[in-house]
């Protein structure tokens, strides 16, 4: 009897280091799987979805349920360190949801205009972001250009669903012209200089985008009329036109979304553009359609800013109750083994 209880604080203490390498074994784990994500993604605000969905194996959808699930409120995307700046920035626009002034400020619009500037960080993304708030080096050009005819050219994936539309509305007896496409950084620069100089800053940049913060730069973008000559009464005429009425309706089929309307003018700072059109894949232009997102801002806010998707990293990355507890167990019983065993 009495070894028997000498032998209780012995087994308590071994029980106690074994339950603490296992928990180090956890820990360890998950530092290697950080490791490898410092070497496959870089830094934490260079984290892009494509990384994200190839390193935990997650399709697309299931990759929007899991943001959607990641708090009980409704709002998954809201990240605390933002807080202050969400109240600051609802107070300025009462009329848009708190949902997607969450989003918003993710993405630093409440930060003004060419104020708080950031490089892209994932400029070869298809859903990459490039604004008045993010930018694009003045040597980055892509890759994988392919024509669209009439010496217009896009990124490969943009230019194949391009074509493939142009295809499906000619279908239904109209057809749509291409007006411009890619754009280099220097020509971008020529373009709002020219801007300047015939209406000032300000209206210039209502107008055009500055170097460096064009779509059109990314290849993703193209400008659409329903015919050639890009004049003042085409383009006014445009948002009138059945083809425009045809885009809204099913250009989201092709990966394109319609990127700076009217009602959000405010929001991405150009006047109402319904000839411009941004690729941005088929599974984020279906998502963006059905959810009823309009702007890139919002979706990207939502699901793709840095924060957004650091949570959901570390969220995959944290080890389960159910996973500590079977650790915890596992390494109690062969404990038990062999000490009995003797």
């Amino acid at each position: 009897m009495k070894r028997c209880l000498l032998l209780k604080p012995y087994f308590a203490c071994l029980l106690s280091v074994f339950c603490l390498l296992s928990l180090a074994a956890v820990a360890t784990a998950a530092y290697d799987s950080e490791s490898q994500y410092e070497a496959y993604g870089g830094e934490t605000r260079a984290l892009a979805l494509t990384g994200l969905l190839y390193e935990f194996d997650l399709y697309f959808d299931e990759f929007l349920d899991l943001v959607a699930g990641l708090a009980d409120d409704e709002y998954p995307h809201f990240l605390v360190e933002n807080a202050d700046r969400y109240d600051a920035f609802q107070r300025l626009h009462p009329d848009i949801s708190f949902c997607a002034i969450i989003a918003f400020v993710n993405v630093n619009v409440d930060l003004g205009f060419y104020y708080y500037i950031e490089n892209v960080p994932n400029p070869y993304a298809v859903y990459a972001l490039v604004n008045k708030h993010f930018t694009l080096p003045p040597d980055w050009e892509p890759y994988d250009f392919e024509s669209i005819g009439h010496g217009h050219r896009l990124r490969a994936e943009a230019a194949e669903q391009f074509l493939l539309m142009r295809d499906a509305i000619s279908e239904d007896g109209m057809r749509l012209a291409v007006i411009s496409s890619f754009r280099s950084y220097q020509t971008q620069r020529n373009t709002h200089s020219r801007g300047v100089r015939r209406s000032g800053l300000e209206s210039a940049d209502r107008q055009f985008a500055r170097a460096g913060h064009s779509e059109h730069q990314s290849g993703l973008a193209v400008d659409i009329l329903h015919r050639t000559g890009y004049s003042f009464m085409t383009q006014a005429r445009f948002e009138n036109r059945r083809e425009f009425e045809w885009l809204l309706d099913n250009a989201h089929n092709f990966g394109f979304i319609l990127r700076y309307p009217y009602e959000y003018t405010h929001i991405h700072g150009y006047i109402f553009e319904p000839w411009h059109w941004r690729f941005v894949g088929v599974d984020i232009a279906t998502a963006m359609h059905s959810r009823g997102i309009v702007l890139l801002e919002d979706f990207y806010g939502r699901y793709l800013a840095a924060g957004v998707l650091e949570r959901v990293r570390q969220y995959l990355l944290a080890p389960s109750e159910t996973e500590v507890v079977t650790a915890v167990v596992g390494a109690f019983a062969s404990f038990r083994g062999r000490v009995f065993v003797r």
